[in-house]
């Protein structure tokens, strides 16, 4: 993955993230929604392993944790 790509991809969950209803964000606090979301950002035609898509959803969940959303 190209740190292009590793933007992008962070966008996009971040997007999402945002769209979400107050329930599901509350929701995602407790069970943390970076996996969820990077499992939906890489899906097809991306090309993107499991490990990929943890190291992901490790930065998005860091992310949040900065901007004090998750618990």
């Amino acid at each position: 993955m190209t740190p292009q790509f590793i933007g992008a991809r962070l966008d996009r969950m971040d997007v999402l993230y945002k769209q979400a209803t107050p329930t599901r964000r509350t929701t995602w606090r407790v069970l943390t929604p970076g996996m969820y979301l990077a499992e939906r950002v890489t899906a097809w035609p991306f090309d993107v392993s499991a490990k990929e898509r943890l190291s992901l959803a490790a930065i998005f969940n860091t992310m949040l944790a900065r901007r004090g959303e998750l618990l």
